[in-house]
C-alpha cells in the first residue's frame, strides 16, 4: 500500500511574508525564512570575453545544487536556487540594482536533490521539490509579493534522497509524475493523490540503483516516454514506466562511474543527444541515430571527478554545439565544437571542488545562456559571455 503522509504531522511552515520589506518570521521545526539581503557587487576573475560575479553570501560549507526556476508569480525574470549541505535552500532574486538572497527551509540534514513539475493537479501552475540526506521531500511554494513556504510532503528513514525527476514519465497517468531516486539503492513515486491534499509515496521495482543523476528526454510521437539515468555503477540506461513496471536498456557500460547528464539543444541532430561525464575525468556524447542505435564518442579527457556538467547556448554562433564541465581542481571549461574539431578553453577557476553546474538566460545584454557554478569554494558564480570573445580555445586532448 502506498504510504500516506500526514500534512497536519508533516506542515513546516515556513511563515509568509507580507511583504517584501517585512520583517523576516521564524518558522517552526526546523525551517525558517531568513531576511532578504541585497547583495553587494563581488566581481571574480575570468577568462576574456566572460565576467565572473558571486550572487550570494558565501557560506561555510558546500553550496550541492543550483537551478534557475520561474519560481515567482509576479514577476517577469526567473529565480536562482541553491542548495547547500546545512540543509539550507538560497533563493536568489534580481533586483532593481542588483542581486538579493534569501535563506529557507533549513532541513536537519544537506538538500542535494531539486526538481520542478506540474505534479499537484489540486493546485495552480508547476511545483518545486528538494530533498537530502537526511531522506526528508519538500514541496516548495513561491507567492506574490516575495513570500514562501514550505512543507514536508515524504520521509525515506535511513536512506539519501539523491536525485528527483519530475515530468510526464507515465501516459498512463494524466500530469506529471515525480521519481525520487535514495542511495544506496531504491526510487519511489510520490503521487498528490492522498487526503486532505497530502502526498503518498510507493516503490519502484526494477529501476538501475545507486542512481547520481537523471533527466527526461524529448516527447516523442507514438513512443513511450523515455528517461535517462546515470549511476555509480557506470551506466547510462534509458527507461520508461508501464503498467507492468519500468523497461530498462543500457545505453553505456563502463568501469568508471557516471556523475552527471546533459542533454543538446534539439537542433544539433535529428536524434536526441546526450552527454556524460564519468569519475575518470572523460567527457562522453551519446547520439542516436536514425535507425535506433545510440554511438558514443569521448569527447575530452580531464582531471578526475568532474560533477558539473550542462549543454546550452554558449557561443555566439548558434550553430556550434557547446557544453560546460566543472571538474574537482575548481575549473569551469567550455567544450565546443568548429568545424567537427571540438576544443576546451578553462574559463573560470574556483576556490574548491565542483558539486554542480546549470544554465539560464539571466542577462539579456548577451545573445547567449549563462552558466552557474557552486561546489565546496561555499558560492554560486554567474559566468557571462561579454559582448565579444577574444580569446583563442585549444583543441581538446
Amino acid at each position: 500500500m502506498p504510504a500516506i503522509f500526514s500534512a497536519k504531522a508533516s506542515l513546516l511552515s515556513l511563515a509568509l511574508l507580507s511583504a517584501i520589506h517585512a520583517p523576516a518570521c521564524q518558522a517552526a521545526a526546523g525551517a525558517g525564512n531568513g531576511p532578504s539581503r541585497t547583495l553587494p557587487a563581488v566581481h571574480l576573475a575570468a577568462a576574456s570575453g566572460w565576467t565572473a560575479r558571486q550572487l550570494m553570501p558565501r557560506t561555510e560549507v558546500a553550496v550541492t545544487r543550483v537551478a534557475v526556476i520561474d519560481i515567482f508569480p509576479d514577476r517577469p525574470d526567473p529565480a536562482i536556487v541553491a542548495l547547500d549541505e546545512l540543509g539550507r535552500c538560497w533563493i536568489i532574486a534580481r533586483e532593481q540594482d542588483g542581486w538579493s538572497a534569501r535563506e529557507t527551509v533549513h532541513d536537519r540534514g544537506g538538500l542535494t536533490a531539486l526538481a520542478r513539475g506540474d505534479i499537484d493537479p489540486r493546485t495552480p501552475g508547476s511545483e518545486t521539490f528538494m530533498g537530502g540526506s537526511a531522506g526528508n521531500l519538500y514541496l516548495f511554494g513561491s507567492h506574490p509579493q516575495g513570500a514562501f513556504d514550505a512543507r514536508l510532503i515524504a520521509q525515506f528513514p535511513g536512506v539519501e534522497i539523491h536525485t528527483v525527476l519530475a515530468g510526464d514519465l507515465d501516459p498512463f497517468s494524466k500530469g506529471d509524475e515525480l521519481l525520487v531516486f535514495t542511495q544506496p539503492r531504491g526510487a519511489s513515486r510520490v503521487r498528490a493523490d492522498g487526503p486532505h491534499g497530502t502526498f503518498t509515496s510507493e516503490p519502484v521495482h526494477g529501476l538501475d540503483v545507486g542512481v547520481r543523476d537523471a533527466l527526461l528526454l524529448p516527447f516523442e510521437v507514438g513512443q513511450l516516454p523515455v528517461f535517462a539515468t546515470a549511476s555509480a555503477s557506470g551506466r547510462v540506461e534509458l527507461s520508461s514506466l508501464t503498467p507492468d513496471g519500468p523497461e530498462r536498456s543500457i545505453l553505456f557500460d563502463g568501469a568508471s562511474g557516471v556523475a552527471r547528464l546533459a542533454r543538446a539543444p534539439a537542433r544539433f541532430g535529428r536524434g536526441p543527444i546526450l552527454y556524460s561525464c564519468l569519475d575518470d575525468g572523460r567527457i562522453l556524447r551519446h547520439q542516436r541515430r536514425a535507425e535506433g542505435e545510440w554511438i558514443t564518442e569521448t569527447l575530452h579527457a580531464g582531471a578526475a571527478g568532474p560533477l558539473g556538467l550542462v549543454a546550452g547556448n554558449f557561443d555566439p554562433d548558434p550553430t556550434v554545439e557547446s557544453l560546460a564541465v566543472f571538474t574537482a581542481d575548481g575549473a569551469v571549461s567550455l567544450l565546443s565544437r568548429h568545424a567537427d574539431r571540438w576544443s576546451t578553453r578553462t574559463i573560470f577557476e574556483d576556490l574548491g571542488s565542483a558539486a554542480w553546474l546549470a544554465a539560464g538566460e539571466l542577462d539579456g545584454n548577451n545573445s547567449t545562456d549563462e552558466l552557474l557554478a557552486c561546489g565546496a569554494a561555499g558560492r554560486v558564480v554567474l559566468l557571462s559571455r561579454t559582448a565579444s570573445d577574444p580569446g583563442q580555445p585549444r583543441s581538446a586532448p
